[in-house]
């Protein structure tokens, strides 16, 4: 029997996560379908309904188990030393982008505004953004969600050229330029 963890149950899920991708590369999720996902994946139906719900389930779990957990406070504690110079936090994210790209182009094309990314956007804001502007006090409060969304959407939008072009640029670059920006977006 196929049950979840063995090996044909892991071999599966692997067929219908690369299938998906693969589609998602060819057009939206809302236009993806389950009877597309398996055809191309070379299982059944009932192979993909034993793993997950619907095509959005399935993106779901395919996005927690490459971005794993959403960060927390701890994590950026941990980023906030980036103040100092250190980058070692920044640098294990754009290796993680680096390593899973056709993922990430995907996924920063298509689900910007999903739900994981709303809950990191909040803990980031919580935890990191917001005591660094409460130290440097640069910004009125008034003017912290302005700052915050333009400096979120600058560092997305460098992750996303960088992803679009195969990751061309070395790893360090991407690092010092993601510095250079955070430092100057945030005064």
């Amino acid at each position: 029997m196929n049950k979840h963890g063995n090996i044909r149950s892991t071999a599966s899920k692997s067929k219908i996560r690369d299938a998906t991708l693969a589609l998602l590369g060819e057009k939206p999720l809302a236009k993806i379908t389950v009877q597309e996902i398996v055809k191309k994946a070379g299982v059944n139906r009932s192979t993909f309904y034993a793993h997950y719900v619907d095509v959005y389930d399935l993106m779901e779990k395919i996005e927690s188990e490459i971005l794993g957990p959403v960060p927390n406070e701890a994590l950026y504690g941990e980023i906030n030393k980036i103040d100092g110079g250190d980058t070692t936090r920044l640098k294990q994210l754009v290796a993680s982008f680096r390593e899973n790209r056709v993922f990430y182009r995907i996924y920063f094309s298509s689900f910007s505004e999903s739900q994981r990314v709303k809950e990191a956007s909040l803990q980031m804001r919580q935890f990191f953004i917001r005591p660094y502007l409460e130290q440097a006090k640069h910004f009125e409060k008034e003017e912290f969600d302005l700052q915050f969304e333009f400096c979120k959407a600058g560092f997305f939008g460098v992750i996303r050229t960088w992803l679009n072009h195969d990751c061309t640029e070395p790893d360090d670059v991407v690092v010092g330029l993601l510095y250079k920006l955070f430092r100057k977006c945030l005064g």
